[in-house]
């Protein structure tokens, strides 16, 4: 069973770690990573724990371009694939963490999330983070020179129509 974190605390995190990542503040992410990864290793079987110290991880890894280890690799892909029904707080660990994961491992839940999406299969809060999770992940094909997996994407997304106005505005911003 998974251990969901209320929405206001993942907002919390989500918020100070976007913070910390456009100021390019190392040291903030840092302690973040440091003290997310200590209240984790206190509580192991809460998994949403161990996701706030991978985001935080991850949001570190990102200002240097950094995949994670295998094992941390599987370990959110296993979790990923567990998934039948994208909810807004998987949406969000998957935008934290998607540029330390291979993103070719991650089409089958692309096809997911965008399959849910057009079904409109999801609520409106867990709806409007579709757009920002693709263009993380558009950003982590361009980073790791996955060129195919970008133009697939790319190709994918045409023809849908996503809530934020600015989706094409932020996908050129990555070119």
């Amino acid at each position: 069973m998974r251990y969901l974190v209320k929405k206001n605390s993942l907002s919390v995190i989500k918020s100070k770690l976007e913070q910390a990542y456009y100021k390019q503040d190392k040291t903030t992410l840092q302690q973040i990573s440091d003290s997310t990864q200590a209240i984790s290793a206190n509580h192991l079987d809460n998994i949403s724990l161990r996701h706030c110290f991978l985001m935080a991880q991850s949001t570190l890894y990102h200002l240097d371009f950094k995949l994670a280890t295998m094992p941390v690799q599987t370990e959110l892909k296993d979790y990923f694939f567990c998934i039948d029904h994208w909810q807004y707080y998987d949406l969000c660990l998957l935008f934290f963490v998607a540029n330390m994961i291979n993103v070719e491992n991650m089409k089958p839940y692309i096809n997911d999330i965008i399959d849910q999406y057009l079904q409109q299969d999801m609520s409106d809060t867990t709806s409007h983070m579709v757009a920002p999770v693709i263009i993380a992940i558009l950003e982590a094909a361009i980073m790791q020179n996955k060129s195919a997996m970008t133009n697939k994407l790319l190709e994918k997304i045409d023809l849908v129509k996503f809530h934020d106005q600015d989706f094409e505005f932020q996908t050129y911003l990555l070119f």
